[in-house]
């Protein structure tokens, strides 16, 4: 009995000393939380978080915390190649959260208990893993669905904790355009995602028209043949939030403001040829600084510069896909 006990003391150690070591051997790690007990009003609060071998492997602190909620295609956003690869080549960290209440969808009334929750995972996450910077460094929110708008209202509440913003086809349940424009995030540019096969009654493009009007940097793509429970393909959100980062992040790691008279814009509109199946019909790009005074009185959706401009011109009228099952 002693001797088994023994054993199983010292297998532990090991295991923790060669998890130890993992950060100084360029591995990448991944670490794991629940609030026990959560905050009041919210009924589970559990957090995974991955760094990659690129933060694991020097003191040199994070970038930004990429945040994604545990809902339907959460976890293929979390486990996402390509978004990997982004994390490691700028330095982020790949949250993925889980944050329930009595109420089984999102309120913008529960966003403050929400965020409450949120941060008190980072905090553990960050003792967990040595990493302080957790607990400042500023967040890119995504998700998908109803999560989707749950990244909004993380945002409203912290937007100067915020690059940006991905809600993948968010479903905006009773809540309008005017409950996302608060003052606060005027500087907090958005991708919001429309999934090009939807079944479900979303309308996305007149909340990114309502804030284009308002002079936001919102970004509206329409994903040809994507269905609404899968994220698509993801090589335009990525291209675009990298040259979000390269407008929003300071060698410093504060967060700059968004120049309104800078980057593309676009003047866009679609049609359904049948139910379900969304397409793009006008669709046209230029430089904010060559827009004609009509043109800059319309609901034009912002694009952060040229090569992200073209390259959503032909994600928007790409052949109808799938994403992979």
């Amino acid at each position: 009995m002693n001797s088994d006990h023994t054993r199983r003391r010292a297998s532990a150690h090991v295991a923790a000393l060669l998890f130890a070591l993992l950060p100084a051997l360029g591995f990448s790690a991944e670490f794991s939380a629940t609030l026990s007990p959560p905050p009041a009003g919210v009924t589970t609060a559990r957090f995974t978080l991955w760094l990659p071998d690129s933060v694991t492997a020097t003191p040199s602190p994070l970038r930004a915390i990429i945040a994604t909620a545990d809902y339907e295609a959460g976890k293929e956003i979390y486990r996402h190649r390509a978004w990997r690869e982004f994390a490691a080549r700028e330095r982020c960290a790949v949250l993925l959260h889980l944050i329930q209440w009595d109420h089984p969808r999102f309120k913008l009334a529960r966003g403050e208990i929400a965020t409450v929750a949120f941060e008190q995972g980072l905090a553990q996450l960050a003792n967990l893993s040595g990493r302080d910077d957790l607990c400042t460094v500023p967040w890119v929110l995504t998700g998908l669905s109803q999560s989707g708008w749950q990244a909004h209202a993380l945002a409203n509440l912290r937007p100067a904790r915020t690059v940006a913003i991905l809600p993948f086809h968010p479903s905006t349940g009773t809540h309008g355009p005017e409950d996302y424009l608060h003052a606060g995030t005027q500087d907090v540019p958005a991708l919001l995602t429309m999934a090009g096969r939807e079944v479900f009654p979303i309308e996305v493009l007149p909340f990114a028209r309502t804030g284009a009007l308002r002079g936001r940097p919102w970004t509206y793509l329409l994903q040809p043949g994507v269905p609404h429970h899968r994220i698509g393909p993801q090589e335009f959100p990525l291209q675009w939030l990298a040259a979000v980062f390269a407008l929003r992040l300071a060698p410093d790691g504060t967060l700059r403001s968004i120049d309104p008279d800078t980057g593309w814009r676009a003047d866009y509109s679609e049609y359904s040829p049948q139910p379900n199946d969304r397409r793009a019909h006008v669709v046209k790009i230029f430089a904010a600084s060559s827009t004609s005074p009509d043109l800059r009185r319309g609901p034009l959706l912002w694009l952060p510069d040229e090569p992200t401009a073209r390259a959503w011109q032909s994600a928007v009228q790409s052949r109808p896909t799938s994403s992979p099952p």
